[in-house]
C-alpha cells in the first residue's frame, strides 16, 4: 500500500507540475522584466551603434521600470556580440544592440558564419537609419564628387578611401561607389571608425566613407568637405549636398540601420513590451536623434523580421560580388 501511495503521489506530483509549466511562463512574462537586462553592443565603446545604444537604453530602462546595462562585446566584425547574443537564453534579458552588417553583410563576407543572419534572432525593434556620405579634406584638389569619379576613372588605383573596416557599413558605401561608377579607388581599413577618421583627417588617405553625423562637425569647422551623401534624398543638415542618385547612380543607396534583437525563441508578450519600449525611446528622443543626422525609423518586430529578409534576397548577393570570397573569422 505504501509503495502504491508512493507512486500515485509522484503522479500528482509530476502531473502537477507539468500542468505549472505554462502559468509560469505566463507569469515570467506578465512580470518582465523583474531584474537588470543585457544590451550587448557588438563594437567597441564609442563607435555610433554603442551612442545610439546608451541613448535608447536609458530611456527604456525609464519605461520598463528596470535597468537596462549596455555591454560592449565588440570584435571579428560585430560577429563575437552577435554570436553570443544567438546562443543565450530567449527570456528577454540579453538583447543585441544590432545593425545591418550583423544580418546583411557578415554573411557575404564569412564563409564559417557562427550563427543564421535572421533563424538565429527574434527582431525587437529597428531604431535609426544613418545615412552614409563621402568626404575629403577641405585643402582638397576635389571640389565634387563628380571631379573625384572623372579622375579616378582617368588614374585607376590612386586615390584611396578610408573605412571602419573589411565588412562595415563605410566598407560596403566605398565597394558600391566603386561598382556603380565602375572606379578603381583602393579601400583602406581601419579598426573602427574613428581611427579611420583621424588618418582621413591627417591626409594619409584620399576619401573618407563615414555616418554623416560622424563628419558633421569637421564640416562645420571647415576641416572636411562632403561631396555626396548616399541616400535616396538629400539630408536636412545638409540640404546642399547631394546624393549619389542625383549625380546619375539611380541604384546606389547605403543608408545603413540599426535595431534591437534577442535570441530565436522570445515569448511574443515579452517582445511586445519591448517593442513598445523602444518605439516609446525613440519618440523622446526623436529631437536629439534627428539634430545628429539619424532617421527615426521604428515599427514592428514583423516589419524588422522583413526588412532583414528582404536584404537578404537582394543587398547580401550583390555584395558577395563586390567583396573578396568569403573567409574565416
Amino acid at each position: 500500500m505504501k509503495t502504491d501511495l508512493r507512486r500515485i503521489l509522484r503522479a500528482a506530483g509530476l502531473a502537477l507540475m507539468v500542468s505549472a509549466v505554462p502559468g509560469v511562463h505566463a507569469a515570467d512574462a506578465n512580470t518582465y522584466p523583474n531584474h537588470p537586462i543585457r544590451l550587448v553592443v557588438p563594437f567597441p565603446p564609442g563607435a555610433a551603434t554603442d551612442t545610439v545604444a546608451r541613448l535608447i537604453a536609458k530611456s527604456m530602462s525609464d519605461n520598463l521600470k528596470q535597468t537596462i546595462v549596455v555591454e560592449n562585446k565588440g570584435g571579428a566584425g560585430a560577429t563575437i556580440g552577435a554570436a553570443f547574443v544567438a546562443g543565450a537564453k530567449p527570456d528577454g534579458y540579453t538583447l543585441l544592440a544590432t545593425t545591418q552588417g550583423v544580418h546583411i553583410f557578415n554573411p557575404a563576407i564569412y564563409a564559417d558564419l557562427s550563427y543564421d543572419p535572421l533563424k538565429s534572432f527574434t527582431p525587437v525593434s529597428e531604431l535609426v537609419s544613418s545615412s552614409l556620405v563621402f568626404s575629403v579634406r577641405s585643402d582638397s584638389r576635389f571640389k565634387t564628387m563628380k571631379e573625384l569619379i572623372a579622375y579616378a576613372k582617368k588614374h585607376p588605383g590612386e586615390l584611396s578611401y578610408a573605412s571602419a573596416g573589411q565588412g562595415s557599413s563605410l566598407n560596403a558605401a566605398g565597394e558600391l561607389l566603386k561598382h556603380y561608377a565602375d572606379v578603381d579607388i583602393l579601400h583602406v581599413p581601419y579598426r573602427g571608425g574613428n581611427p579611420a577618421m583621424q588618418d582621413f583627417l591627417a591626409g594619409r588617405t584620399t576619401m573618407n566613407s563615414s555616418y554623416y553625423s560622424s563628419i558633421m562637425s569637421y564640416a562645420k569647422s571647415g576641416a572636411a568637405r562632403v561631396l555626396a551623401v548616399g541616400s535616396e534624398k538629400r539630408l536636412p543638415l545638409a540640404p546642399d549636398v547631394p546624393t549619389m542618385v542625383e549625380l546619375g547612380y539611380p541604384e546606389y543607396n547605403s543608408d545603413t540601420w540599426t535595431g534591437i534583437a534577442g535570441p530565436a525563441g522570445m515569448p511574443p508578450e515579452i517582445v511586445k513590451r519591448l517593442n513598445a519600449a523602444a518605439n516609446a525611446a525613440l519618440e523622446a528622443n526623436r529631437a536629439q536623434l534627428e539634430s545628429e543626422g539619424y532617421t527615426v525609423l521604428g515599427g514592428t518586430s514583423e516589419a524588422m523580421r522583413e526588412r532583414i529578409g528582404r536584404e537578404l534576397t537582394t543587398v547580401t548577393p550583390l555584395l558577395k560580388k563586390l567583396w573578396p570570397a568569403p573567409q574565416s573569422k
